[in-house]
């Protein structure tokens, strides 16, 4: 029995009670991490034919079209009858320091057997798809004189597949915009050029010692050199 001086007794009693109602009237819960999810980020996609027809893309993007007409010329489908390469044995890269072919095969050591295929990443971004396309078979056509021994180079072995394939010796060539000299004929146009001033230019410009070789050695002093569009009067 509790008297009623017995403050603290009571006191004690109401601190024990309200103790136990709050420890009944608690649950337990687990607690749940969250997180602000992070923003998608934005997939950047290559294009593949910029203004005019011509290719744009990085060089992954380049790298795997290229290695996709390969493929399919090979494979047979495309219009041109396929040749006999490996392309396990081929290599390929776009370059973006090689300026002055759109194309190049190289040869490694006899004993690998493989080839690398390089690809002008500079002149690509100016050209149009069909001349890339050319140029590939061009390529590929090295490829197959190295993996069958047959001559490299230009030779019969190499002409023998120009019509088929719709290709030429200078395939590899960079378009006539891209040489910084271009070297014409008045009766037969733009012949070629040169990305740097040589030897060869000095004789046309100078010293009228080159001719066109479709004209004949009498149009010896009729060809002449421009550059940014000007003809050049010496050099």
């Amino acid at each position: 029995m509790i008297e009623e001086n017995d403050d603290d007794v009571v006191e004690e009693m109401m601190k024990n009670f309200k103790a136990e109602k709050s420890s009944s009237s608690t649950t337990t819960q687990t607690p749940v991490e969250t997180s602000t999810p992070e923003p998608d980020t934005p997939s950047t996609t290559d294009g593949e034919v910029g203004h005019g027809g011509h290719l744009v893309g990085t060089n992954r993007h380049l790298e795997r079209k290229v290695r996709s007409y390969a493929k399919k010329f090979i494979a047979g489908d495309t219009e041109y009858p396929s040749i006999a390469v490996d392309l396990d044995k081929v290599h390929w890269e776009v370059s973006g320091r090689m300026t002055r072919t759109l194309g190049r095969c190289f040869y490694s050591k006899p004993r690998s057997g493989h080839q690398t295929i390089k690809m002008s990443k500079p002149l690509m971004d100016k050209a149009d798809w069909e001349r890339v396309c050319c140029t590939i078979r061009h390529e590929l056509v090295h490829a197959w004189q190295k993996q069958n021994d047959e001559l490299t180079g230009h030779g019969w072995s190499f002409k023998k597949w120009c019509d088929p394939l719709d290709i030429s010796v200078r395939a590899d060539k960079p378009a006539s915009q891209e040489y910084k000299y271009e070297i014409h004929c008045p009766e037969h146009g733009l012949l070629g050029g040169k990305m740097k001033r040589c030897k060869h230019l000095k004789q046309i410009v100078n010293k009228n010692q080159r001719y066109c070789q479709k004209c004949g050695s009498d149009s010896k002093g009729t060809l002449f050199v421009k550059k940014d569009g000007r003809k050049l009067k010496h050099i």
